[in-house]
């Protein structure tokens, strides 16, 4: 199973890459698909870096850490990876024509948090937060 995650992994992130750094053009080329929900990119951004935190947490998981050392270490690299992806939104703005958003990395955020309470809810790791 290990290789399985670090395959998904290693592929999550690159269509996220591929999703943030898309054009704005080409983004609104596919609005024609997607019901009108406000603020839907939010909802994408969430989803995208939640199942990324995810992924990266049942990665960590095969390493002896604990598990509030692994999920602080799963949250920050999220993080950052998030705020990294913001960051070349600006960098490329002049290609892209999407720049850096608080919004954006507030949603990444959330989606973080919310795959680390998913993963504590599903995993050993609740019972070795209860048994302390």
């Amino acid at each position: 199973m290990k290789k399985f995650y670090n395959i998904a992994l290693s592929l999550w992130s690159v269509i996220i890459l591929v999703a943030v750094l898309m054009p704005k053009s080409d983004l609104l080329k596919t609005q024609d698909f997607i019901i009108d929900i406000p603020h839907f990119d939010k909802i994408v951004h969430t989803v995208l870096f939640g199942t990324f935190a995810f992924l990266l947490i049942k990665v960590l998981h095969y390493k002896t850490a604990s598990c509030s050392r692994i999920m602080a270490f799963a949250a920050a690299i999220s993080l950052l990876y998030g705020f990294l992806t913001e960051c070349l939104q600006a960098a490329f703005f002049r290609y892209i024509q999407r720049d850096f958003s608080m919004f954006d990395f507030l949603a990444d955020a959330i989606g973080i948090i919310i795959a680390l309470g998913i993963y504590m809810l599903v995993s050993r790791c609740r019972n070795q937060a209860t048994s302390r």
